[in-house]
């Protein structure tokens, strides 16, 4: 039996939470568009519909979170100055090389989640925006709007610094 380990799980967990964060966001824009959630609302009383939804969901899921981080990354790295090295493994000592190797990759994986989260949280602005104005209610759709700009602001600058924090990380143990 194949064994998972806690990093490929914290990737799999942190795609799949950034996508249905991009699903729900794109399900509000159709809301919007068309009476989708009838549609829904429908169709989620028959007994097969688990079957034939849970599983693409969550496969669309992660491959919206995969593409939100790719996506985060890009914008991030685009208007960044600096971007990480990748460590010199060669010259890390012996006695260190675990304890960097599991910082190096819970930074990195942390920047991504970041990364992700940015985009994710742009998309449901504008889903929050939209079904403020389709249900009547136009103020909470734009407060709730802000505050999802307003997340995926600070998500982009705690990215950052955290990549300079890793910069800084691994300039360090290149020195030792």
């Amino acid at each position: 039996m194949p064994q998972i380990s806690f990093s490929d799980l914290g990737e799999l967990t942190g795609a799949l939470g950034i996508g249905s964060i991009a699903v729900l966001a794109v399900l509000m824009v159709l809301d919007t568009l068309s009476p989708i959630h009838t549609l829904i609302e429908t169709e989620a009383d028959s007994q097969t519909w688990a079957l034939f939804v849970a599983v693409p969901i969550i496969v669309i899921s992660y491959v919206a979170g995969i593409i939100c981080v790719a996506l985060g990354n890009t914008a991030r790295t685009t208007f960044s100055s600096v971007s990480p090295p990748e460590p010199e493994w060669v010259s890390i000592p012996e006695s260190l090389l675990n304890i960097v190797t599991v910082q190096y990759r819970n930074a990195k994986r942390k920047i991504d989640v970041l990364d992700g989260a940015t985009v994710a949280f742009l998309m449901l602005a504008i889903g929050l925006a939209l079904e403020g104005f389709h249900f009547g209610l136009p103020a909470l759709g734009a407060m709730l709007a802000t505050i999802s700009v307003a997340t995926s602001t600070l998500c982009f600058f705690i990215a950052g610094r955290t990549e300079i924090g890793l910069i800084n990380f691994v300039r360090g143990t290149m020195k030792s």
